[in-house]
């Protein structure tokens, strides 16, 4: 073991280096750190707490569509943009701005899930019994939780939309029952609600006019493209099939991908269970030692980089309640994300040497490269075991405390969804 010392005698048997006087934390820096990894740490727990800003941008309506922007090309959409949607941008809503991108994406993978399991179930001959037994609207009304002052309208429109789509009367109705009663809604909103309304519950249905379609095409995103089919159906029949095969298409891929990882951990998760247990077995019994230092990189060090990467975040979140365009925000938060590594200069800068970094961080090729990535990569699987139990634990703990999955997540994580 590794003893850092300043002037200091060394211990029997510990060998010993000296430690630049800059790296050395006075009591004034360690104060200072202290104190800003406390507020930075308060200002994000109250960010997801609170639920994040509110953002008060207006949207065009159908009544003007002049000032309507173009419909996005969907084939260009990228599904991880870190900038919250046009529907989400006038919306006071219960969750933070990045968390819409979240909730967009989650709601349309259970969109394609169900597009694709329904087609296949017709393409079976099963019909629609085995798809409602499997997909009916139970699943949806799970999503939607109970109604509360706090219902989420950016959800529920969601919902609404699928619930007609399949034909699910009964919850449509009761969804867009909770649109209504939804708070912070802007007047583009409520008048995007009554189109729904007049697709999905009044009977007879009412198809939607050309500008109506493009509105939804600007606030709903891909889910414009189910609006735009379902209200086809009732004036083409024909257009609307064409498309709705496409939207089969591209949902049958997604189930296929998502089959593929579903085999692959199904194949990793008993082999790093395996592993998990060779490896015990074999620290357990002392045939195995950890090789390597002990620790290069300094304990306070490490803590002073940290504290500079929460007290980043937190900037990030002041800079989104102070009313910061929502363009700005994102493509700062992109760079954050990207950028976060670059922090550990700090330590460089605070006197240690980059092999110590490097080694600290575990950049080595002692053995070689190829031997060392194999070693990774086994070594990740027999993390598996250790990860599956980690998410049931925070599962459990999000349950009993009434969490929402994925609400007031980091930044980061909720761009990564």
């Amino acid at each position: 073991m590794t003893q850092y010392s300043h002037n200091r005698p060394p211990m029997p048997g510990v060998q010993t280096r000296s430690v630049p006087l800059r790296s050395i934390p006075s009591p004034l820096g360690q104060l200072f750190f202290g104190i800003l990894f406390a507020c930075s740490v308060s200002i994000l727990i109250f960010d997801s707490l609170s639920g994040g800003r509110s953002v008060e941008d207006s949207l065009p309506s159908a009544s003007d569509p002049s000032s309507a922007p173009a419909a996005p090309n969907d084939s260009e959409e990228r599904p991880d943009a870190p900038t919250a949607p046009p529907e989400a941008a006038s919306t006071s809503g219960t969750i933070s701005a990045l968390h819409y991108e979240t909730v967009e994406m989650e709601m349309r993978l259970q969109a394609k899930l169900m597009i694709a399991a329904k087609a296949m179930a017709q393409e079976s001959g099963a019909g629609s019994a085995l798809f409602e037994s499997v997909m009916g609207p139970e699943i949806l009304s799970n999503m939607a939780g109970a109604p509360s002052e706090r219902d989420d309208a950016f959800l529920l429109r969601r919902l609404l939309t699928l619930a007609g789509h399949f034909g699910y009367e009964e919850a449509a109705r009761s969804f867009a029952d909770r649109l209504e009663q939804a708070q912070n809604q802007a007047p583009s909103q409520l008048e995007f609600n009554g189109l729904l309304r007049k697709l999905y519950v009044d009977r007879p249905a009412t198809p939607l006019t050309d500008k109506e379609i493009e509105q939804a095409q600007v606030m709903f995103r891909w889910f414009g493209r189910i609006v735009e089919i379902d209200s086809l159906r009732l004036t083409d029949p024909v257009a609307a099939d064409s498309l709705y095969q496409t939207l089969i298409d591209e949902s049958s891929q997604t189930l296929l991908r998502l089959g593929l990882i579903a085999l692959l951990g199904m194949i990793l998760f008993p082999v790093g269970v395996v592993l998990a247990a060779i490896f015990l077995g074999k620290v357990r019994s002392g045939s195995w030692r950890w090789r390597g230092p002990f620790r290069t990189v300094r304990p306070w060090l490490c803590f002073e980089t940290f504290t500079l990467y929460i007290a980043s975040g937190a900037l990030l979140t002041v800079g989104l309640w102070s009313g910061l365009s929502e363009d700005l925000m994102g493509a700062l938060s992109f760079l954050w994300s990207l950028g976060a590594p670059l922090l550990l200069i700090w330590i460089i800068f605070r006197g240690d040497s980059p092999s110590n970094l490097r080694k600290g961080i575990g950049l080595t090729a002692d053995r070689g490269w190829f031997r060392e990535i194999g070693a990774g990569m086994v070594a990740y699987m027999a993390t598996l075991p250790f990860l599956v139990l980690a998410a049931m634990v925070t599962a459990v703990l999000s349950g009993w405390m009434g969490a929402e999955p994925g609400e007031g997540a980091h930044p980061i994580i909720s761009g990564m969804g």
